[in-house]
């Protein structure tokens, strides 16, 4: 499983159109997801007032290509989509809470 998470107006937008690409796609190319490991590092990335989704995903499922990389630099390899997520591999959807996760030090 990889994870990606996203605004719930994100969310809402993805699941109507069945797929979804992010606004920064055409910058990076890609979709930058974590392993399980990693979601602690996602919180870092949103407004404290947004509503956050954490998507689980089945990379398996996906229509597009998924490359493990080291892009930071920093010896972690992340997952990324190299294309669009279409939403039938999205096995679950929980409201995520950056309140109420362990950033590591």
């Amino acid at each position: 499983m990889i994870y990606y998470l996203m605004t719930k107006e994100e969310l809402d937008f993805a699941l109507e159109e069945e797929e979804y690409w992010p606004d920064h796609f055409d910058d990076t190319g890609y979709i930058a997801c974590v392993s399980e490991e990693g979601i602690s590092s996602l919180v870092s990335h949103h407004e404290e007032n947004e509503e956050l989704v954490l998507l689980t995903i089945d990379a398996q499922k996906l229509e597009s290509a998924v490359i493990y990389e080291d892009i930071k630099g920093n010896h972690m390899m992340n997952p990324h989509i190299y294309g669009f997520l279409n939403m039938d591999a999205v096995i679950s959807t929980e409201k995520f809470d950056p309140s109420k996760v362990k950033v590591p030090n």
